[in-house]
């Protein structure tokens, strides 16, 4: 059993800055746990990563930076007693802390704690050519998405069934909190010291849903791409830098231009969509999402 937690910190002052910009402090708090017990040829993994983290800035306040519950729980056994192939069940569930905000509006919610929650639950074989690279392939996966906010729910946000309303507006049937896919799941992992107090962890995961009740959508693949550097400078402070890519078909997201204006829906004939205040309804449509975070801070390894 072993794990690590660490603190990162930074901070901006802007004191009469030509270029532009604001005063902000940011700090993060990350946790992992991990215990592996063997039996015969059976292995098993646990392991628990926890993350929150907060940005003030004097335009927005406080605001979540990082935010997110992980757990993963994996079980192998070697396949004819060969050293790289290995039977595998792996469960992994993922949710957050806290509340999300459209911001600027800091009033309007997107997400929370299991809205979205997700459970992915594969068996397949896995493939381990050397200590630091394992690739797996999971033809029998579900993925089931929980969205327990029931005003998230009836927008039909992260893939669940949206709510129906009658010609005259009237909600006849509420949102759905549950969305269950069956498909295929690809991962790779990578977890090597590429130099001396420096190690480069990244994992690839792809699913694909083939019993999509919109045929169209079958050809979609969801992905979760994560990537660190982490650089050990002494006993107790660390630099890291995090990546994590992800494209998702059933999560829509409000469509911008590149300076941020936003994007309305339109007929065919160019004319725009209005609600029933008379103003143009913005587009939303499935996007990529990327997030990218450098940080120095204070670790502990036990």
């Amino acid at each position: 059993m072993g794990g690590f937690a660490s603190f990162q910190t930074n901070q901006v002052a802007l004191v009469n800055w030509a270029g532009g910009g604001e005063n902000s402090v940011s700090g993060t708090a990350l946790g992992q746990i991990w215990c592996r017990m063997n039996k015969n040829d059976w292995k098993w993994y646990n392991r628990l990563d926890m993350g929150y983290g907060l940005t003030w800035t004097r335009t927005f306040g406080f605001t979540k930076n990082e935010d997110k519950i992980d757990f993963l729980s994996r079980v192998t056994r070697p396949i004819a007693n060969s050293k790289v192939f290995s039977y595998m069940f792996e469960a992994n569930f993922k949710t957050q802390f806290a509340p999300g905000y459209a911001l600027p509006n800091d009033s309007t919610v997107i997400s929370r704690a299991m809205a979205p929650g997700y459970l992915l639950l594969t068996l397949g074989v896995e493939y381990q050519p050397a200590p630091w690279i394992s690739f797996y392939l999971s033809p029998a996966t579900g993925k089931f998405t929980f969205v327990t906010d029931q005003t998230l729910a009836d927008a039909g946000a992260f893939g669940v069934d949206a709510a129906e309303f009658d010609t005259a507006g009237v909600m006849i049937k509420n949102g759905g909190n549950f969305n269950a896919e069956f498909g295929a799941y690809f991962k790779l992992g990578i977890k090597k010291d590429i130099m001396k107090n420096v190690t480069l962890t990244t994992d690839l995961n792809l699913f694909n849903n083939y019993t999509d009740k919109d045929l169209d959508n079958r050809k979609n693949i969801d992905v979760d791409w994560q990537t660190s550097i982490n650089m050990k400078v002494n006993k107790w402070l660390t630099v890291s830098l995090f990546t994590h890519l992800i494209y998702d078909n059933d999560i829509r997201l409000a469509i911008t231009e590149l300076n941020g204006d936003p994007v309305y829906d339109a007929r065919p004939d160019g004319s725009l969509y209005l609600d029933e205040n008379g103003d143009p309804i913005q587009k939303f449509g499935p996007r990529i999402q990327f997030k990218e975070v450098l940080g120095v801070g204070l670790s502990y390894k036990f």
